[in-house]
């Protein structure tokens, strides 16, 4: 990655001792992969462990608990994670503390919320077959998860990397002896699934950031109504741009599961799962450079700014395309890693139209992610990705209702990926 990432990052705290030392000589957004990669990893051992030990149905179940999840993630990160790391520069430290207490509240409102829709759903698609302790289970680990979320935004925002991977490996760690356990006594089904992601993020309690004092006046000493401007000026757009997203990105399993049935769901996420490293390379990426295009912006140094969003992009593309071609090449010696309802031929035509999905979505993600730094770029973004969701949605859902081919979906997705991408780059400058 380009030496600009560099650019006002903040050293490594001296605590981190022999560990620090050593990571400090590590390239700082292979630090924030390999972290986002042990939490994503979970999700992908998760994901796997219930496709290919439990039933189709808890597969498809497992598939609806992680989507739902990552709308109330989206919806923290919206309303409260990413306006603070816009703002944190001109906050003070007090004003810092008293947001992260609004993120504990907001993650338990959400947890709730969206933890009681999802079993309400649940119970009427299929009124028997879930065990009733997933009434308490599903909203408690929605609510273990936001606040891992938290957490570890705060450490990405302090740049305190060194902690950060020792809480990620710790859950990383947890989730996967759970996992063993469950294999071990061949009891893997959906509810072991939703404790093995969700009960390690217990670890998230029992260390608390610091913040560091602001280098500046800060102009914010504390959560007023002018900070709460501010923050309703990014959010007013990152929240509509929530939604947009997950029902671009997320929201189709739904409609899938209720036109073609869980055997869809089923088929067309086992395909995209092998795809999950370069989804959660994608979010590390996102969670590195977000404050590095931040202070940038705040530098001033714009030109310096769409430099490093070009080599972004073409090396976002690079690795995509080398990850395809090792996984198709992969697919063909070892047959056997494919599950069995998934037939050779349409298994190699979904990772061709992944892969140039996912080099799609990772350059826009860049270019996004660039104009959230300043807090104007917010409504660009949403604009651009209510315009592809209406396109993608026109095209998918005539296609979902009136065929049985769930390939149509990532060739929708592409086209409508594509025309976002457009838009953001046509309006970089504005």
């Amino acid at each position: 990655m380009s030496n600009a990432a560099n650019i006002a990052v903040p050293a490594m705290t001296s605590r981190s001792g022999w560990l620090g030392n050593t990571l400090a000589r590590v390239p700082r957004p292979l630090l924030s992969f390999v972290c986002q990669g042990l939490v994503s990893g979970v999700s992908f051992l998760s994901s796997l462990a219930v496709l290919h030990w439990a039933g189709r149905d808890d597969y498809s179940a497992y598939v609806l608990f992680i989507n739902a999840y990552v709308l109330l993630s989206s919806i923290q990160n919206a309303l409260l994670l990413s306006p603070l790391v816009t703002l944190s520069g001109r906050m003070s430290v007090a004003a810092r503390e008293h947001a992260v207490s609004w993120g504990v509240r907001l993650g338990v409102v959400l947890a709730l919320l969206g933890g009681l829709v999802l079993m309400a759903y649940w119970h009427w698609q299929a009124p028997h077959s879930m065990p009733q302790w997933l009434w308490a289970g599903v909203p408690v680990g929605f609510g273990l998860l936001l606040f891992r979320d938290l957490r570890r935004a705060i450490w990405l925002l302090l740049g305190d990397l060194v902690s950060l991977l020792r809480l990620d490996i710790v859950y990383f760690l947890l989730s996967t002896l759970i996992l063993l356990l469950a294999y071990h006594y061949r009891g893997m089904s959906l509810g072991l699934a939703i404790v093995a992601v969700a009960l390690p993020a217990l670890w998230a309690l029992l260390k608390r950031p610091r913040f560091a004092a602001n280098t500046r006046t800060p102009e914010f000493e504390q959560l007023d109504k002018a900070f709460r401007a501010e923050l309703w000026a990014c959010a007013r757009w990152a929240l509509p741009g929530v939604g947009v997203t997950w029902l671009f990105s997320n929201g189709y399993w739904f409609y899938l599961d209720a036109v073609q049935g869980k055997a869809a769901v089923a088929l067309l996420a086992a395909t995209r799962l092998f795809y999950t490293p370069i989804g959660l390379m994608i979010q590390g990426w996102a969670g590195y450079y977000r404050p590095v295009f931040a202070r940038m912006e705040q530098a001033g140094q714009q030109k310096e700014k769409w430099v490093l969003v070009w080599r972004q992009v073409v090396w976002a593309a690079f690795i995509v395309a080398s990850f395809a071609a090792v996984l198709a090449a992969v697919s063909l010696w070892v047959p056997a890693i494919l599950p069995h309802f998934i037939d050779p031929q349409m298994w190699l035509l979904s990772v061709a139209l992944w892969a140039v999905y996912f080099i799609i979505q990772w350059g826009r993600t860049v270019v996004a992610t660039a104009l959230l730094a300043d807090p104007t770029g917010y409504r660009v973004v949403f604009q651009a990705g209510l315009a592809g969701c209406v396109l993608f949605y026109a095209l998918f859902i005539p296609l979902a209702a009136f065929t049985h081919q769930p390939l149509y979906c990532p060739l929708a997705l592409i086209v409508a990926e594509a025309a976002i991408a457009l838009w953001l780059w046509k309006k970089r400058h504005v």
